[in-house]
């Protein structure tokens, strides 16, 4: 049986093609094939599922983030929705969790991008510190300076916030079925509320 057509691929902020990625990078999966559907009936719902990737070919985006290693293994690492674009680089989030969690005083760690008219989205990123930790911002940004490979992936800051079990408006927090603790603060952090606050000068 032929393998499905699949590869991983950057876009940008728009939603349009950029270039096929490299092995190990990370980003948006896309499938072609007989088997990919022609589309929904409403044509409002079918607006950026079919990239042009150039090639003559009907790919479907599918919605998830992942690589293709160097021996042809695809491997799933998040949703597109969490994709931060920083001037054009495919920024997953959990790269610069993963960095963070190394730090011992990181109870919970969260990365979103926070939109820049320069470049897009900057990433930003939120930790819970264990009970007892004392460590500031500064000094998690120099330790995440040592951890993260590609430079546009370096937080342009980094929050330390009391819990993560709460919303914007200070309502206990649902979690999804099959949602991670990180996806969850992910999604709470994307609130309009919560990017109004921070944007509001200090009293």
């Amino acid at each position: 049986m032929p393998a499905q057509p699949m590869k991983a691929v950057v876009m940008d902020s728009e939603g349009q093609y950029v270039r096929d990625c490299v092995d190990d990078e990370v980003g948006v999966l896309v499938v072609s094939g007989p088997n990919v559907f022609d589309g929904y009936l409403s044509p409002e719902q079918n607006t950026k599922l079919f990239p042009d990737v150039g090639d003559g070919r009907r790919w479907l985006d599918t919605g998830d983030l992942g690589r293709r290693d160097a021996d042809g293994f695809f491997w799933l690492t998040g949703r597109k929705k969490e994709l931060i674009i920083r001037g054009g680089h495919n920024i997953d989030p959990a790269d610069i969790e993963a960095a963070l969690y190394k730090h011992p005083a990181v109870q919970l760690a969260a990365a979103i991008g926070r939109s820049d008219a320069r470049a897009g989205e900057l990433p930003v990123a939120y930790v819970q510190r264990k009970e007892g930790a004392r460590s500031t911002p500064e000094e998690l940004l120099s330790f995440v300076a040592g951890e993260i490979a590609e430079r546009a992936a370096m937080p342009k800051a980094i929050r330390i916030i009391e819990t993560m079990s709460l919303t914007a408006v200070g309502k206990q927090a649902p979690t999804y079925q099959g949602e991670t603790a990180a996806g969850r603060l992910r999604r709470l952090l994307r609130s309009p509320l919560v990017a109004v606050a921070e944007r509001l000068p200090n009293r």
